[in-house]
C-alpha cells in the first residue's frame, strides 16, 4: 500500500516555496505521486508564478501539482484552473476535478474534454444534495463535514465518470461528520468503496455502450 496523494497545500501570497523541501521529502519516503494545490491568492499572475514554482520544486521528487478548482477559492471553476496550468506549462501540473467543487462550481462535462492530455492525474469522488447552497460559507461547510457517499445524493456522477480518463486514480473523498458519530469508520469506508465501485462500473457500462 502507497500513499496516492498529499494534501492541501495552499498557496497565499506569503507563501515561500522553499519551506515545502521537507514535505516532498516525505512525499517520496511515502512513494506518494500527487500533491493537492489550491489557490488562496486574488492576484493570479503570482499565483500563476508561484503555482509554477512549486510544480518545479515538486518534480524531482516524483511529484505531480495538482490545481484544485472550488468557487469560494481564487481558482473557482474548471475553466480558471485549466487556464492557468497551461499558462505554467509544467510538465507536472495538472488539474484535479472533485465532483462537489465541480457542481458547485457550474462547470460542464464539456469542459472536461478541452483539459490538454495527460493533465488529469486523478479525480475525486462524492456525493451531495442536488440543490445547491446559496452561500460560500454554506458551501465551505457541506464540503468539509456533510458530503455523500458516491450514488446517495443528487450529482450526476455516472456522466461525469465517464468523461474522466478511465485510467486514472479514483480518490474518494467523503468527509462526514455527523455521521462519524454514529457509524464506525470500517463501515463508513466500505459503504464509500461500495458506492464508488458502483458509479464507476455504471459509468464504464455507459461509456462502452453508448
Amino acid at each position: 500500500m502507497t500513499v496516492a496523494d498529499l494534501e492541501v497545500v495552499a498557496i497565499r501570497p506569503e507563501t515561500e516555496i522553499a519551506a515545502f523541501s521537507a514535505f516532498f521529502e516525505a512525499g517520496a519516503r511515502l512513494r506518494a505521486k500527487h500533491v493537492l494545490v489550491a489557490a488562496y491568492d486574488p492576484d493570479l499572475d503570482r499565483f500563476a508564478d508561484r503555482f509554477a514554482g512549486f510544480c518545479e520544486a515538486a518534480a524531482p521528487y516524483g511529484l505531480t501539482a495538482d490545481l484544485e478548482f472550488m468557487p469560494w477559492t481564487s481558482v473557482p471553476d474548471l475553466e480558471t484552473a485549466r487556464r492557468i496550468v497551461e499558462q505554467v506549462a509544467q510538465a507536472n501540473a495538472g488539474v484535479l476535478v472533485d465532483a462537489l467543487h465541480f457542481d458547485r462550481s457550474q462547470s460542464s462535462v464539456g469542459d472536461i474534454a478541452t483539459i490538454p492530455t495527460g493533465k488529469l492525474h486523478y479525480w475525486q469522488l462524492c456525493d451531495g444534495p442536488s440543490k445547491r447552497p446559496a452561500t460560500s460559507e454554506e458551501m465551505m461547510h457541506a464540503a468539509r463535514n456533510e458530503r455523500m457517499f458516491p450514488g446517495e445524493g443528487g450529482l450526476d456522477l455516472v456522466l461525469l465518470a465517464r468523461a474522466m480518463p478511465p485510467d486514472i486514480a479514483v480518490s474518494i473523498e467523503v468527509p462526514t461528520a455527523t455521521l462519524a458519530r454514529t457509524v464506525g469508520a470500517e463501515a463508513r469506508a466500505r459503504r464509500a468503496l461500495e458506492g464508488a465501485r458502483s458509479i464507476v462500473a455504471a459509468a464504464r457500462y455507459s461509456r462502452n455502450s453508448g
